[in-house]
């Protein structure tokens, strides 16, 4: 685009004497367009466009016969005020050849285009062009950029990965969640309403997320840790008994071992859960793997024994 054609299309233009149909899709608009239509006779008609449906507008509409397309003056829309696409922004860091982008529309696209055998062709994909960037790589979140502004750091875990936040986060939000399905839907429908409830009632720390509710979260959290150290430690020795470097010895077997996985209970995994009892996430049990360790002829009642002696 020349510099006389980005001037002459920077704002809005409108075109008099020529006119086009512009069709209604919104709710608000056939609302309205409805209450002007009908006047007086809007029996039946909610006041507040959000509690119907389009359908039902629509079925109004054809009911009283109205139709819902307005003819407006023709305007032609500047580029004042809109966001840059990905293809331009490619165009400008030079990322794309001109030529083939005024002669081949479609040559580049946001997912990128594919040969006959399925593959990705190479250097297509708009999306896959800026990501190479490298203002693109170090570019941070919206959180990461207002906690900067407090003086704070983020840092986020893996995803798929919720137990490493530690505390019981994931159960804290199911708390959260049921507490927000108990109440009724028309209470909580629409943005305002539902902000409104979330905020009020479902992160509530005096009604529904107390301190007492956290701290159980946190102790079911580690409950489950504790259960996965014992079952790792129990098979690190039946391992170690059946690998052949430490071989068993007297009665010890590998039925043995196996009976040390069935003694693996809820009781069990209680009182490991009192001997290790502190607040903090899971990242710190990388310390804490070292203590849980059992001998190739040791059951856990007596490696029980032995814990307790030594928090003794």
């Amino acid at each position: 685009m020349s510099s006389e054609q980005q001037s002459t299309t920077k704002y809005d233009q409108e075109f008099e004497g020529e006119t086009v149909m512009r069709a209604l899709r919104s709710k608000k608009e056939i609302h309205a367009h409805l209450i002007h239509k009908l006047g007086t006779n809007t029996a039946g008609l909610p006041s507040d466009p959000a509690r119907t449906s389009l359908a039902f507008l629509r079925d109004v509409a054809n009911q009283h016969g109205i139709d819902l397309s307005v003819e407006e003056v023709k305007k032609q829309k500047g580029w004042v005020n809109t966001p840059k696409g990905a293809l331009q922004m490619c165009i400008e860091r030079g990322l794309v050849d001109l030529e083939l982008v005024k002669r081949r529309k479609g040559h580049y696209m946001m997912p990128g285009r594919k040969d006959a055998e399925g593959k990705l062709i190479e250097g297509t994909s708009l999306r896959m062009l800026l990501q190479g960037c490298d203002d693109f790589k170090k570019e941070i979140s919206m959180l990461e950029w207002v906690a900067k502004q407090y003086g704070w750091r983020v840092i986020f875990s893996p995803k798929c990965h919720p137990e490493i936040a530690g505390v019981g986060i994931e159960y804290v939000w199911s708390v959260s969640k049921n507490c927000l399905v108990r109440i009724p839907l028309p209470q909580r429908k629409g943005k305002d309403r539902f902000t409104k409830q979330v905020l009020d009632v479902c992160f509530n720390s005096e009604k529904t997320l107390t301190k007492q509710t956290v701290r159980g979260c946190a102790q079911k959290a580690r409950q489950f840790v504790i259960a996965y150290l014992l079952l790792h430690a129990v098979e690190a020795a039946r391992d170690e008994g059946t690998s052949g470097t430490k071989p068993l010895t007297g009665e010890v077997s590998l039925e043995t071992m196996r009976k040390k996985q069935s003694e693996l209970k809820f009781a069990t995994i209680r009182a490991a859960q009192k001997m290790y009892k502190r607040h903090r996430g899971i990242a710190m049990f990388d310390h804490e793997e070292e203590k849980i360790s059992f001998t190739s002829s040791e059951s856990i009642e007596d490696w029980m024994r032995k814990e307790q002696r030594k928090s003794a």
